[in-house]
């Protein structure tokens, strides 16, 4: 979806603009954070990560997706830049989670 240029332009860009930081957050809880909340509970229950840290972790990961859709989204080369992004966050979330 980070190469279709509409869903860059009204989910990346314009959206918090428009609907408000507040409400924006409110919708990516029902839609994104909080499926990636439970998904890092549950690494949480298997002792990979600290029980008092599994809410900022699920928004780390959440941040860093989000910063990698940006970066594929303007990139001169998007399908590069995808290609790119998905092995590091591949990467990262090997390293982070150990899975």
């Amino acid at each position: 979806m980070a190469l279709d240029p509409a869903v860059q332009r009204i989910t990346l860009v314009d959206a918090p603009g428009v609907v408000g930081w507040s409400r924006w957050r409110e919708i990516d809880e029902q839609h994104t954070l909080g499926t990636l909340r439970a998904t890092v509970r549950r690494i949480t229950r298997d002792g990979r990560i600290p029980a008092d840290q599994t809410d900022i972790v699920a928004n780390m990961v959440l941040a860093a997706v989000s910063e990698a859709a940006l970066i594929i989204a303007r990139a001169d080369d998007p399908v590069a830049a995808l290609r790119n992004g998905l092995a590091a966050l591949d990467t990262l979330l090997d390293r982070l989670f150990g899975v």
